[in-house]
């Protein structure tokens, strides 16, 4: 979806880009995006996970409810399993809002409030919840993040995008990650 609404040699920043624009099994399709962006930069406050970044160059250590970069700097601003973890999203909306130039493009990808496997997270303490990561998925607690999921229904995307400016364009419902492929032969 990302690859389709991208335009060429577009100026992109990755929010929240950690380690990785996509998931381990989109590495070519990652490989594809970033070569036909114009630039790609990426923020992040996780310094360890941005240090590790192998396809963004253009690291900047930063947290998103103060983004330092110019007004209408960026053509498209993406941001990939982070939108869940923000305590305040219209915040970090009004800043994304300030730096795409006119025509600009957020796209953000974010679980589905009412999906199962949502609803199991929510309902487990933190404690749990990493100690179960960190045996289906081997990711260590400190790449966990605490999630507060207040932009993961459609009306509530709705919401904090046009209370931030925005015209929503589409809301898209996908099974986009391989979530099952920890869970083996079952």
């Amino acid at each position: 979806a990302l690859r389709i609404q991208m335009p060429p040699g577009a100026l992109w920043l990755d929010l929240g880009c950690g380690h990785q624009v996509f998931g381990e099994w989109m590495t070519l399709e990652q490989g594809k995006i970033i070569a036909q962006s114009g630039m790609v930069a990426g923020i992040d406050l996780d310094w360890e996970g941005l240090k590790k970044h192998p396809a963004i160059h253009r690291r900047v250590y930063g947290d998103l409810t103060r983004l330092p970069f110019q007004s209408g700097a960026w053509d498209v601003v993406t941001a990939n399993m982070v939108m869940e973890h923000l305590e305040d999203p219209s915040v970090v909306l009004r800043e994304v809002h300030r730096l795409l130039a006119p025509g600009g493009l957020l796209v953000f990808h974010t679980p589905n409030f009412y999906h199962w496997g949502t609803l199991m997270a929510r309902s487990l303490p933190e404690r749990v919840k990493k100690r179960l990561i960190r045996f289906f998925e081997g990711r260590a607690a400190a790449d966990v993040f605490e999630t507060h999921y207040r932009i993961n229904t459609a009306a509530d995307v709705r919401d904090h995008a046009e209370r931030a400016g925005y015209d929503v364009v589409r809301i898209e419902h996908v099974n986009s990650s391989a979530t099952l492929k920890m869970l083996g032969p079952l």
